[in-house]
């Protein structure tokens, strides 16, 4: 089902009803939307003029803050024995959570080296944000729109299915 909307939250609010509908239909299965869960973008605002006069580059400060984040990728093992290959990722000591994420304190913490062999704390030439943001904005001859989909089981007609979820729709206000 598509749904057209040109105010993202209001977008938001009939996609999960549509969701709410599709998994009360017996026979849908693997329901989907995409406005459902929000991904996490990380902003950082680097002072250039502050960080030109520390000697710091702008290229080792995003290093720091991929290392940080992502990791690096510095290469490949091949494994003697085996035949296979394994990618060496590197990544900082303690600036992740038990769930995986980098918290905005960790990321604080952290310390660029300058071109002379000091250590600049990040925070003292960026301002780190963490920002709520939609995953996936979809457009159709302009109008914004969200598509919330679902499969159907088997030992179900798809035109039952269907004909449901449009009857439980029509009597959504």
């Amino acid at each position: 089902i598509r749904i057209f909307g040109d105010n993202l939250d209001s977008l938001r609010t009939q996609a999960a009803r549509v969701e709410k509908v599709f998994r009360q239909t017996p026979g849908l299965i693997y329901v989907n939307n995409p406005l459902a869960t929000r991904k996490t973008d990380l902003r950082v605002r680097i002072n250039k003029e502050k960080a030109g006069l520390l000697g710091l580059s702008i290229a080792d400060v995003n290093r720091t803050i991929r290392l940080a984040v992502a990791g690096l990728n510095i290469g490949t093992f091949k494994d003697p024995e085996t035949a296979d290959d394994y990618v060496i990722n590197v990544t900082t000591v303690g600036t992740r959570q038990v769930n995986g994420a980098v918290t905005q304190e960790a990321l604080s913490n952290l310390y660029v080296n300058s071109l002379t062999g000091g250590a600049v704390p990040l925070r003292q030439i960026a301002d780190l944000q963490f920002e709520t943001g939609t995953s996936q904005i979809r457009h159709y001859d302009k109008d914004r729109y969200v598509s919330v989909t679902g499969f159907v089981k088997t030992g179900f007609l798809v035109d039952n299915v269907f004909t449901d979820v449009l009857n439980k729709l029509g009597t959504l206000r």
